[in-house]
Parts: C-alpha cells; structure tokens; sequence
C-alpha cells in the first residue's frame, strides 16, 4: 500500500515537472517571439551614400538620382522630388510608392506627379520613388527593397531636415509603405494604402496553393505588425472584389490590427473596371472625407 502510494506520488510529481517545463519553454518562446516582432530591420550594409538633381519637366519637381552602398536592380535609384525638399523648407513631407509593374509608366516628373497628386488630392511637398526591379519583377518586396527604402527615407530625413513623412502606397507600393512604417515608426506621421498585400504568406497560401519560392524572401507584413505604432494611423481603400489582391492577403492583417488595437482602418470601396485592383485614385478621394479626417497626411 505504501509502496503504491509512493509511486502515484512520484508520477504525480513527474507531470508537475513536466508542466512546469513545458510552460517554461512556452514562456521562453513568446518572450523570444515578442523580442524578434520589436526588433528593427537592420539595413545591412545599405545606405544611400549621396544624390544628384537632375531636371524636372515641368513645375517645380525635380528628377533625383541616388547612390547606394549596395548596388540596386537595374543600376539606378531614382526619385521626382518638390524642388523645395531640397531647399530643405519642410519638415512634413509626403512620399509615395507605386505598384509592381509602374515602374516602367514614371519616366517623367510629369507623370510621377500626377500619381502622387492623385494619391493626396492637394499640392505640398512629395517625393515620388521609381521602385527599382531590373529584368526581374521578381525583385520587388523582397526585404532587400523594404531596407533600401528604408535607407532612403533616413536619407530625407537627415539630409533635408524631414522630421516627419505621410507614406502612401499602391500594390506592392503599400507593402513599401507598411513595412517602412513598421520598422521606423519614428518618422511617421500617417499611412494611406491602396490594394496593399499585407499578409503575403496567407494570400498564396489560401488563393495561390502554396508560396512560390521565389517569394520566400519577401518582407510579410503581418509578421511585424507589432512593430507598427498605435499613434500612427493607417487608412486602407480596398474593393472586395480585386482579383490581383485577394482577401487573404489582406483582412488578416486589418483584423489583426483590430484586435492589438492600432489605428488603423479599412474602407472597402468599389472600382469600375476588372480586375478592381486600381484603386490608387479613390484613396485620395476617402482621404478627404469628413469622417476620415484623423487620417489625413499631416501639414505644417
């Protein structure tokens, strides 16, 4: 009797030590989790390194030329930019980045400035980037593009006075702007997205059957949401129905954001024309509504 005793005292003091030890590793492993979701993307070894100002064509917007540390697709990084940033006359400033395959439509400050005045329906100080890609649109959201353009937007700010950027983006644009808002929050002031991927692994897993290797290192948004500050605000204009961003990719993220309580806010809007994706312009318009006031881009 005794001696059975002692033995479901043992067991029991067995699955104690068990739990105990399981619970510690979990412990160990949210703590682990927390401190990889607030450390900073570090640039490794990207920087711009100076810049050129070239012409513009039209206005006052001037074509912009940036060396880098580490070269880019393509060879070049470039950028149309208000002429009175370079005067460094601003310290807000709003900065916006295209979709995946514009790349080749901004050969112009023309062209670069409509995008962005489209973006934020009213004048003011703007930089529109050319997202480099090479031959290879294969090249975009990797997390060598989202330190690039984190490179770029230290640059502004240390260079021009910029203490403070409204981003804005469409497409794989607003995965540049989420990403940069994500990991130096301290230099935003208001995010506006277009049609944004926000949930990368989820969007192929769920519409595409799997992730194709070839995106394996692209930045995933939702995977530093943690990083994203709750005083930022973030407004999203997204149709339901876009056959090129499809829901996975991104009511993950907004519901995710929902729950840690972050200011952020998606309106669904409703496109002409398939495949729903072009929303760039009803952006602007949803900016300026009364009742989306707390999200426009900030002003002097």
């Amino acid at each position: 009797m005794h001696k059975r005793t002692g033995e479901m005292l043992e067991m029991r003091v067995a699955r104690y030590t068990i739990a105990a030890v399981v619970t510690t590793i979990l412990s160990l492993a949210l703590i682990s989790t927390a401190a990889g979701a607030s450390k900073r993307l570090d640039l490794d070894g990207q920087a711009i390194t100076g810049h050129e100002v070239l012409n513009g064509q039209g206005g006052k917007i001037r074509k912009v030329v940036f060396s880098t540390a580490v070269s880019v697709p393509g060879g070049e990084f470039r950028a149309f930019m208000s002429e009175e940033i370079l005067q460094e006359k601003h310290s807000i400033v709003s900065i916006y980045w295209h979709g995946d395959d514009a790349s080749g439509k901004i050969r112009s400050s023309r062209i670069a400035n409509s995008q962005a005045r489209g973006v934020m329906q009213k004048g003011g100080p703007r930089v529109a980037v050319v997202r480099p890609h090479g031959f290879s649109k294969y090249n975009w959201r990797q997390v060598s593009e989202i330190r690039l353009q984190i490179a770029l937007v230290e640059y502004l700010s240390r260079t021009f006075g910029v203490k403070k950027f409204n981003l804005f983006g469409h497409s794989g644009g607003g995965l540049v702007a989420i990403a940069v808002a994500q990991e130096r929050p301290e230099l935003v002031a208001t995010v506006g997205l277009a049609s944004p991927k926000l949930a990368v692994r989820i969007h192929y897993s769920r519409h595409e059957g799997g992730i194709p290797s070839r995106y394996s290192r692209q930045y995933d948004p939702i995977n530093h949401i943690r990083k994203l500050s709750p005083e930022v605000p973030v407004l999203i204009v997204y149709d339901l129905r876009d056959k090129i961003v499809k829901k996975g990719g991104v009511l993950p993220y907004t519901k995710k954001a929902e729950k840690l309580g972050l200011k952020v806010r998606l309106v669904s809007v409703k496109t002409n024309a398939h495949p729903y994706h072009d929303t760039l312009w009803l952006l602007g318009r949803e900016l300026w509504k009364p009742e989306n006031s707390d999200f426009r881009p900030r002003e002097e």
